[in-house]
């Protein structure tokens, strides 16, 4: 089934107009929507997800997100991607948009959504569609690592010294 989404103009203003991934190249000053979950601990660590070998990009860490689909907004869109990719259910959680980031080059705006909260990796995780095989817990320091040595998507859109000002202003 094709997944359709909504096209915006800069500010996040749908624009009227629907994209078909994969069939359609947006023009430039058009985006969709992309959706990220940082889920933050009380040990200030955070879940990362590996991709299925499969999928591009496959074996790298990520944080849980993809693009939103019609109708969707963020909030809506990364509940429902938590619960696709890793079933993880958070509709009782209130998550924080965290950073907003606009990419002339993928023609998408992608929000980067704050959880905080305690996931039982054992009891609440489930690889539910074969996106995602493995997710863990890391800190800063593992994080800093996996980071330089390349183990992340270069789509991350999130250092090191961002996971440290995270934690800083908590």
């Amino acid at each position: 089934m094709e997944e359709v989404w909504d096209v915006y103009d800069k500010d996040l203003n749908k624009i009227g107009k629907d994209c078909i991934r994969g069939k359609e190249i947006l023009p430039e000053g058009e985006y969709h929507l992309v959706v990220n979950a940082i889920i933050l601990n009380k040990e200030n660590k955070i879940l990362i997800a590996k991709r299925a070998e499969h999928r591009p990009n496959g074996l790298k860490w990520e944080f849980t997100g993809g693009s939103a689909k019609k109708g969707e907004d963020g909030i809506v869109g990364i509940r429902r991607e938590l619960s696709e990719e890793i079933g993880l259910d958070v509709s009782q959680n209130q998550p924080k948009l965290y950073k907003t980031i606009l990419s002339d080059k993928y023609h998408d705006i992608k929000q980067i959504w704050l959880f905080e909260r305690e996931v039982n990796i054992l009891n609440e995780i489930e690889f539910v569609d074969g996106e995602t095989i493995e997710v863990k817990f890391v800190d800063v320091e593992e994080y800093k690592v996996m980071y330089e040595n390349g183990e992340l998507i270069k789509a991350i859109d999130f250092t090191p010294q961002d996971f440290k000002e995270l934690i800083e202003t908590r």
